[in-house]
């Protein structure tokens, strides 16, 4: 049971409300190389086809197995933006800040405001990326889809190796 002579104030509630979890980035921790970013219009896709495969077994009086050789295609990619932003006008900026008395600074609740929204435009980017490196994981193909922008890019991943749900 909790103790109910226990007060709480706005500014520790924020603090609390502030430690919720970012977005994990497992996935683009694990495959994307900070180095790999660009801020390119045209992105190349390289789909390396063959070395994948398990050697098979042959009887000692025959032959060798005559396999291809290891080889990629690239594609050029035109790259649609990610682009948000959060609205806000003079009524968002004149509000005291939760915690806040009237002798605080009003710009230090300007502040973290603004740090507030960009935080959750970072995540919301974050979340896409994990999203994408996931669905080409899954079914070989990234979905683009969004205002004036609505199509696929298929990686012609084999369908041994899409994953059932």
């Amino acid at each position: 049971m909790s103790d109910p002579t226990i007060q709480i104030t706005p500014r520790e509630m924020v603090e609390a409300m502030r430690q919720n979890p970012r977005p994990s980035t497992f996935l683009r921790d694990l495959f994307v190389r900070r180095e790999q970013y660009s801020n390119k219009t045209i992105i190349e896709i390289d789909k390396v086809n063959g070395s994948q495969i398990i050697a098979n077994f042959v009887a000692r009086s025959g032959g060798p197995n005559v396999v291809g050789k290891a080889g990629y295609e690239t594609l050029l990619h035109a790259a649609p933006y990610l682009y948000e932003k959060i609205p806000y006008g003079p009524d968002d900026l004149d509000v005291r800040g939760a915690g806040m008395t009237v002798y605080d600074d009003p710009s230090a609740a300007l502040n973290e405001r603004v740090a507030e929204w960009l935080m959750d435009l970072d995540d919301r980017f974050t979340r896409n990326e994990e999203k994408q490196i996931a669905d080409a994981i899954l079914t070989g193909e990234i979905s683009v889809s969004g205002k004036g922008v609505n199509y696929t890019v298929d990686f012609d991943q084999k369908a041994a190796h899409i994953l059932d749900e």
